[in-house]
């Protein structure tokens, strides 16, 4: 049985029909959002008369078309559904139910299908039941690629508050480069949600132009921590904070109101999302975005193995891959956050079948990933893909561990329990190699991936009072230490991760109590240890706004002088002292905007010089209230 004709729009501008995309200028008028997107000039297109429909002909042959010329291959399908939006000239009725019936039957695929998840017998997926009775439950499919349905229309005061905030405005195209430089460099990593080859391959083929704004927005979110100061000043800003938390704005913005129906996209943007936290009383911070993705994952089936059953052949293998990776982000994101917060895990492991990626999979995230003409991860690709695994390791560990402990009404885990873990554990948590690079990139995931360890192995031990679990706790903090220190010694903390203020705050606390000892050589030793993380965090508070929060409440708790209440502790640190940089003008960015500049944006090997390796700590001094500043030779911070 095939479908009615779709009806068309009944005005689109020239460009959105040459470009075979939805236009939604007969209900928003000139210009219309995608030619607003790409500063083009919106003109409406006058239609022409056509001859007759003849629908039954052309249908009937259609149902005589051999299967084999159906959904060939990734652009041929690809093709047929671009195909149904507007046929040819003629806007033959004919050639509309043909379309529709190819598109409706692709089995490779494509940029134009998106995966359905049907779920277990329970729900929706008795339909499958019902429809093939004579197959088994166990032996059936539950992801499936359908096809994309057609976006819906934004509304037009939707399109113009959007342009007023400036979402379709993006940097300079030296700006967006230096970004996207920077992502790679600094979060794909230890953090390779996105497919890099996929990507920067549309990037260095269309620029910035074919680029999912969302998706955009949300990167630069991340990678905004990492550019040099006259990127920075050329994008219009003073201080990253004030630059990433207009960015954040933006992405928000468009998350919310844009009609994104790409469900890969939103679970990527809300993961990238979640590394911005700015206050305690911003409801859409870390925790929210991190449910947001997760929520989507599993409506989407990213946490079940699609082969689980049998290989399920509507998938490709950089599907699989990508899949993995972005739900493993998901648990990653998940165990830390859940960790750092004192709440309960989101997943269930019970419910999740999802495989960790492969050592395949690690290294496909990194082999070949061309940036200026350079493989910026050759040839430590096996390196970056061990990180990576290593990273999940250590962090589905401590998933296990949250999930048993955070149990109000069973009681807490047994020794038995605990003990496995721990051994489970031991192999991830070991730290054996000594580790030298002139990589920047490399050194600052290793130790990230070394603060990881350590954090993990003090939630394994903390909550014991035994002397071994004690001493297992102190080696770990003061092992924190060392890596922080490492890090200003040589100049590359100004590349830390925002993960990594949660990671230092379980040492600060065993620094913490150290100082509350009645021994005082081991008071005066904590002190001299949580001084040189406060020292730590006070470099990264014009970067991360979470630093600050974190310093503030350390240095309530700390307080000398007296013993202050929980409730004091908690407000001097939620509490947000007031910026003294702002930007220089009210749109945020400079007068520029990246559409317009396709032919110019590429990769500039003078857009991304790293920092060297400087600063040394005996530089750095302290003043009276034991506040720490740095010397008036050197500025607050020195951002790459």
């Amino acid at each position: 049985m095939f479908s009615a004709p779709r009806k068309r729009a009944a005005g689109v501008c020239q460009n959105c029909h040459r470009r075979k995309i939805k236009c939604e200028f007969h209900y928003a008028g000139s210009p219309c959002m995608k030619c607003s997107e790409s500063n083009e000039i919106c003109e409406p297109r006058t239609r022409k008369s056509y001859a007759p429909r003849k629908t039954k002909k052309v249908a009937r042959q259609l149902v005589d078309e051999p299967q084999s010329l159906r959904g060939e291959s990734r652009d041929r399908s690809a093709s047929a559904v671009d195909h149904s939006e507007s046929a040819t000239d003629s806007d033959d009725g004919d050639q509309v139910v043909a379309n529709a019936v190819k598109a409706s039957e692709v089995l490779v695929p494509n940029a134009e299908t998106v995966p359905l998840f049907v779920g277990d017998e329970q729900g929706i997926g008795a339909l499958l039941q019902a429809a093939k009775p004579d197959t088994a439950n166990n032996n059936r499919r539950r992801h499936f690629m359908i096809p994309r349905i057609a976006a819906k229309v934004l509304q037009a005061e939707d399109l113009e508050y959007l342009k007023v905030k400036g979402c379709f405005s993006l940097p300079s195209a030296d700006v967006c480069s230096a970004l996207i430089e920077s992502y790679f460099h600094f979060v794909h990593p230890l953090f390779p949600v996105i497919d890099a080859h996929e990507f920067l391959g549309r990037y260095a083929k269309y620029g910035v132009q074919q680029i999912n704004l969302l998706l955009l927005w949300s990167m630069f979110s991340v990678s905004a921590g990492y550019i040099q100061d006259h990127v920075l000043e050329s994008a219009g800003f003073i201080t990253r904070k004030a630059f990433k938390e207009n960015i954040v704005q933006r992405a928000k913005l468009l998350y919310d109101l844009s009609s994104e129906n790409d469900k890969i996209v939103l679970i990527e943007a809300a993961l990238l999302l979640s590394f911005w936290f700015v206050d305690a009383e911003d409801v859409k911070q870390s925790w929210y975005w991190t449910g947001i993705a997760i929520s989507i994952s599993q409506t989407i089936g990213l946490h079940r193995d699609p082969d689980a059953k049998r290989r399920n052949s509507a998938l490709s293998d950089q599907q699989r891959r990508s899949w993995r990776n972005i739900w493993w982000s998901c648990l990653f994101r998940d165990s830390w956050l859940a960790f750092g917060m004192g709440r309960p895990v989101r997943i269930n492991p019970k419910d999740c079948d999802c495989p960790m990626p492969t050592l395949q999979d690690a290294e496909l995230n990194f082999k070949e990933v061309i940036i200026n003409g350079r493989d910026i991860y050759a040839p430590e690709v096996a390196t970056f893909a061990s990180l990576w695994l290593d990273l999940l390791g250590v962090s589905a560990g401590l998933h296990k561990l949250l999930s048993i402990r955070y149990r109000s009404h069973l009681g807490q885990p047994s020794v038995s329990q605990i003990d496995a873990l721990r051994t489970e554990l031991a192999p991830r948590l070991q730290v054996t190699e000594t580790f030298t690079t002139d990589n920047v990139g490399l050194t600052v995931a290793v130790r990230q991936l070394h603060l990881h360890r350590r954090a993990a192995q003090i939630a394994l031990f903390r909550p014991d009072a035994d002397s071994h679990a004690t001493e297992k706790v102190q080696e770990a903090a003061g092992a924190i230490n060392t890596l922080l220190e490492s890090s200003m010694a040589d100049g590359t903390a100004v590349y830390a991760a925002p993960t990594t203020i949660p990671l230092i705050v379980p040492a600060m606390f065993t620094h913490l109590m150290a100082v509350r000892s009645k021994v005082l050589l081991t008071s005066q030793l904590g002190a001299h240890k949580l001084d040189l993380c406060l020292l730590f965090l006070k470099t990264l508070e014009n970067n991360y706004p979470a630093a600050g929060i974190v310093h503030r409440l350390f240095l309530a708790a700390n307080n000398r002088k007296g013993k202050p209440s929980d409730e004091a502790v908690f407000t001097a640190g939620i509490l947000q002292q007031p910026s003294h940089h702002h930007s220089p003008n009210p749109a945020g960015f400079a007068d520029t905007d990246a559409r317009s500049q396709q032919s110019s944006i590429g990769f500039s090997p003078s857009s991304f010089a790293l920092l060297p390796m400087q600063r040394p700590l005996s530089d750095m001094t302290i003043d009276e209230t034991d506040e720490y500043v740095l010397p008036p030779k050197y500025p607050p911070i020195c951002y790459p």
